[in-house]
């Protein structure tokens, strides 16, 4: 909440939001219940991607609620480098007016480094740092079979995070991979491809099978995981 004069009905806020270097806007639903005045405009701010959203605020009561909801994605383009990023939210109030909570009062922003993201206002407010991991990223699949995974972390044009592949190649403990055929979530063939890349990886087709493998075969699945527990001595005979 912040301090305001208490004599106007609504206000002119901004907000600056410094998306993810991993995400990107929802192309169907985007920004949701603005304002009817608000402006949004894109910024590219040290190598940022930053929406300023401008707009006339009612005040937040319990019979009139106040809120605006941003969509986003995982990128298009997810690497190594940037799987996992912060998206930071600050606001601007009118000059005079400040931040509290809990009957704190905010500093606003001061850092050199923090200014240029919201157009070196004097009246810039930090009021959210969230951070945004693609864990889907991580996965080992193939470029090809990565390709269209664009929800789910991948890319559609089948970019693969480095740090997945490195691992599958360089784990030197054994792993024992367990794929449903008929999964409607992915192709069962990457688990051949782990395989392929590494001694120390074993893999289990199930046939007749949809995703959730341990809850529709249970007893196949416990077979295989007892067989893998056997062979490398996780448990005793």
């Amino acid at each position: 909440m912040y301090n305001s004069d208490m004599y106007q009905d609504s206000e002119k806020l901004t907000y600056y939001i410094i998306l993810a270097t991993n995400a990107v806007v929802n192309s169907e639903k985007g920004l949701e219940d603005l304002p009817a005045d608000a402006k949004v405009d894109e910024l590219q701010v040290n190598g940022r991607t930053v929406l300023k959203i401008s707009g006339t605020y009612e005040r937040d009561t319990k019979n009139r609620p106040n809120h605006w909801t941003l969509n986003l994605d995982n990128s298009n383009i997810i690497t190594s480098e940037n799987q996992h990023s912060d998206l930071k939210a600050y606001v601007v109030l009118p000059d005079n007016e400040f931040l509290t909570k809990w009957g704190s009062k905010y500093s606003p922003v001061t850092n050199q480094a923090e200014l240029p993201f919201v157009e070196n206002s004097n009246n810039a407010y930090l009021i959210d740092t969230t951070p945004w991991t693609v864990i889907a990223a991580t996965g080992t699949y193939v470029k090809s079979q990565a390709k269209g995974n664009k929800n789910i972390g991948m890319t559609s044009e089948g970019q693969l995070a480095m740090i997945g592949e490195m691992w599958c190649k360089n784990s030197p403990v054994p792993i024992d991979v367990i794929a449903a055929v008929q999964s409607p979530y992915y192709n069962f063939l990457f688990a051949k491809w782990m395989a392929a890349q590494n001694d120390q990886i074993n893999m289990a087709l199930v046939d007749n099978c949809g995703h959730d493998i341990m809850a529709e075969v249970q007893d196949r699945f416990n077979q295989i995981l007892r067989h893998f527990s056997l062979k490398n001595r996780y448990l005793s005979n």
